[in-house]
C-alpha cells in the first residue's frame, strides 16, 4: 500500500518542513478518532460536562433560536442549531490552540475581519456536518447499530442521568438543547461511524476508495522549546505603547532578572497559565518569525524584540518537553490498522470538502457557550 506513484518530492528543505507540518497538523486532527469511538464518547461527555462547570452558577442564557432551526447543510442534510451547539466547545479549544490563545472573547474581531464566534460557529458546523456526512456514507453501505451498541449507548445515558441528574436537563436545555436525546444521537452517531470504519479496513474492496490517501511514511520532527514574554498589541491603544513595554521587560530580563518570573508578572500570553514550562513546537506550529528567532538563539540565550503579528516577543530557547508531544511521537509508530483508518477519514474529509457546506444566516445566532458575549 506504499505511495509509490505519490511520492512526495520536496523543492528544498524549507519546502520540505512546511509539508511536513500540513501533513502532521492533519494527522493530529484525526489521531484520537482513528483509536475508536471511546474518544468520540469522552469528548461528548466532556463538552457537556463543561456546559454544567460554566454556567451552573448562573441563570440560563436567553436562547433566541431555536434547536431544531437548519443552520448549515452539507450534501442535501440538514446541519441543526443543536447539532453546532454540542460541537462548540471542541471547536473553541481546537482554535484557541492553534491562535495560541486561550479564553478569547466571541466578540472580538481578528485579523480576518470576522469575530472569534463566527469562527468557532463555522468550526463547529464543519465537525457537526463532517459527523452527519460520515453517518450518511456508512449507512449507504448498509451499516447500523447494533443491537450490543444499542445496550452499551443505554448504559452510557444511564451514567450520565446518574451523575448529573435533573442538572444536566437544565443545562442543555438553557444552552440551545431540545433534551438529553440529542446527546444521545451523537453517541450513537459516533457508534454508526465506528462500525463503518471497522467494516471498510477489514474489507478491501472497501478500502480500495481510500486506498490513495493511506499514509506509511515516516518523518523526522525538528522539535524546539522556548519561553517568551509577549507584549500584545490587543493590550494597548498603539503599537509604540507595545514597543515601549516590550524594550522595558528586555532591559530587565537583560539585566539578570528572572525570566520565568518577568514571564508569568508581565507576559501578556493567556497560554502561559496552561504551558508554564514553555511551548515545545516544530515546523509551521508557531508564526514564522517566532519559529526563526528560536532556531536562531542558543540554547538559553534571550533574544532581542521579535515582532508578529500577536505582538513583540522578548523569546528565550529552552529544551523541549517531549511530553507535550507523545502523540506526535506516536504518530510514527501506528500499526498499520491505525494508518487504515486515517486514510478512511482523510478520504471522507475529502468528500466533505467536495461536496461542499453551506452557512445559512442563522448560523449567528447558535448559542455557543463560553464566554459568548455577543449579543
Amino acid at each position: 500500500m506504499k505511495k509509490d506513484a505519490k511520492k512526495v518530492t520536496y523543492k528544498n528543505a524549507k519546502h520540505r518542513r512546511q509539508q511536513e507540518a500540513i501533513r502532521r497538523k492533519a494527522w493530529q486532527k484525526k489521531i484520537w478518532a482513528s483509536v475508536g469511538v471511546a474518544a468520540g464518547i469522552i469528548a461528548i461527555i466532556a463538552i457537556t460536562a463543561g456546559l454544567l462547570v460554566h454556567f451552573n452558577n448562573r441563570p440560563p442564557r436567553p436562547v433566541n433560536i431555536s434547536p431544531d432551526q437548519v443552520v448549515a447543510r452539507i450534501n442535501g442534510i440538514d446541519v441543526l442549531a443543536m447539532d453546532v451547539t454540542l460541537q462548540s466547545i471542541w471547536a473553541q479549544n481546537m482554535l484557541s490552540q492553534e491562535l495560541g490563545e486561550w479564553g478569547i472573547e466571541h466578540d472580538r474581531i481578528l485579523a480576518d475581519g470576522q469575530t472569534f464566534g463566527r469562527i468557532v460557529r463555522e468550526e463547529a458546523a464543519r465537525i457537526a456536518a463532517t459527523s452527519i456526512f460520515q453517518e450518511d456514507y456508512a449507512r449507504q453501505l448498509g451499516i447500523t447499530l447494533t443491537d450490543e451498541d444499542i445496550a452499551t449507548i443505554d448504559a452510557q445515558m444511564d451514567d450520565l442521568e446518574l451523575q448529573f441528574g435533573e442538572e444536566l436537563h437544565n443545562t442543555l436545555r438553557g444552552e440551545g438543547f431540545q433534551d438529553i436525546d440529542h446527546v444521545r444521537r451523537a453517541f450513537e452517531i459516533q457508534q454508526i461511524v465506528e462500525n463503518m470504519l471497522q467494516t471498510i479496513v477489514g474489507d478491501p474492496a472497501k478500502f480500495a476508495v481510500f486506498e490513495q490517501y493511506m499514509e506509511e511514511e515516516e518523518f523526522d520532527v525538528e522539535l524546539l522549546g522556548a519561553k517568551h514574554i509577549l507584549s500584545s498589541f490587543r493590550e494597548f491603544d498603539t503599537e509604540e505603547e507595545a514597543n515601549e513595554y516590550a524594550v522595558a521587560m528586555l532591559e530587565r530580563a537583560l539585566a539578570g532578572e528572572d525570566f520565568d518570573m518577568l514571564m508569568r508578572e508581565y507576559g501578556q500570553d493567556g497560554g502561559v497559565e496552561r504551558f508554564p514550562n514553555g511551548y515545545s513546537f516544530t515546523t509551521g506550529d508557531m508564526v514564522p518569525e517566532f519559529e526563526q528567532a528560536t532556531r536562531d538563539l542558543e540554547m538559553g540565550e534571550i533574544s532581542g524584540l521579535v515582532r508578529t503579528e500577536h505582538g513583540y516577543h522578548i523569546i528565550k530557547r529552552t529544551e523541549p518537553n517531549m511530553d507535550d508531544w507523545h502523540i506526535l511521537r506516536n504518530m510514527t509508530h501506528l500499526t498499520t490498522e491505525q494508518r487504515m483508518r486515517i486514510a478512511v477519514l482523510t478520504g471522507l474529509d475529502a468528500m466533505v470538502e467536495a461536496a461542499g457546506i453551506t452557512f445559512l444566516r442563522h448560523l449567528d445566532n447558535v448559542p455557543i457557550g463560553l464566554q459568548d458575549h455577543e449579543s
